[in-house]
């Protein structure tokens, strides 16, 4: 994600920079590729992993991409990963914008761009709580952390709701 950035200073390959991050989206892929299967594409160069500074100047064509953790994600970093997109590209950003690790999350002003802008073929996704299929311990605290928001606008969860978080009429 936008912390990419910095990977250059670490040492080692682009795969070994991107390990630690890239842990969960790997798990996923081979809980439903299964293991074998998931690094017969790796090697055939079918599953490919980019970080966001080795993404300028490419364009994605007949792929499929998945942006996990876009709530660490600035504005500039989320117009860089959507005007790469080509033809025949299927994208899938993932993001909880009220989970975000940096203080100027892009993720919610581009959710709220997709829906005011009418943007084709983009769909904005919100998951109900009971959605949540971590554990009920998980789905306790997100429904806590949420009537907090709601009851208080305490420093920390900001002073505005976004857009696509209220609801419809």
């Amino acid at each position: 994600v936008s912390q990419s950035r910095y990977l250059s200073f670490l040492p080692g390959t682009l795969k070994e920079k991107l390990g630690p991050w890239l842990i969960p989206v790997v798990d996923g892929m081979k809980f439903v590729l299964g293991s074998q299967r998931y690094s017969e594409y790796e090697r055939q160069g079918i599953i490919e992993f980019a970080s966001f500074e080795h993404m300028r100047g490419r364009t994605f064509t007949n792929a499929g991409i998945i942006l996990d953790e876009a709530q660490n994600c600035d504005l500039d970093d989320l117009q860089l990963f959507l005007t790469r997109q080509g033809e025949n590209l299927k994208t899938v950003i993932c993001g909880d914008p009220m989970q975000s690790d940096i203080p100027e999350s892009g993720l919610a002003a581009v959710m709220d761009m997709a829906l005011k802008y009418a943007i084709p073929d983009t769909h904005v996704m919100r998951f109900p709580d009971e959605a949540i299929v971590r554990s009920s311990q998980t789905k306790n605290w997100v429904k806590a952390f949420k009537m907090e928001q709601d009851s208080s606008k305490k420093q920390g969860f900001g002073n505005a709701t976004p857009d696509f978080m209220r609801k419809v009429s």
